[in-house]
């Protein structure tokens, strides 16, 4: 799985789900706020955020295949 294709998988996952159920589903995220507490500034630390960014975006912001509680 490219890094493009991880950004939106739970976008695309859920937009099948919403597809197929009928309904949006409820997307909960927990640990991604480790990168986010530690001092973000090696070089993989900056690739990290780089996909995490998109990837909470795409998941949350972004999605409106889910369903806001």
């Amino acid at each position: 799985m490219t890094d493009d294709e991880l950004k939106i998988s739970v976008k695309d996952l859920s937009e099948a789900l919403t597809g197929y159920h009928g309904v949006r589903p409820v997307i909960l995220i927990d640990g991604y706020d480790g990168p986010v507490i530690g001092s973000p500034d090696g070089p993989e630390d900056r690739g990290i955020m780089n996909l995490l960014g998109p990837f909470m975006y795409a998941s949350v912001k972004g999605n409106e295949n889910r369903q806001a509680v």
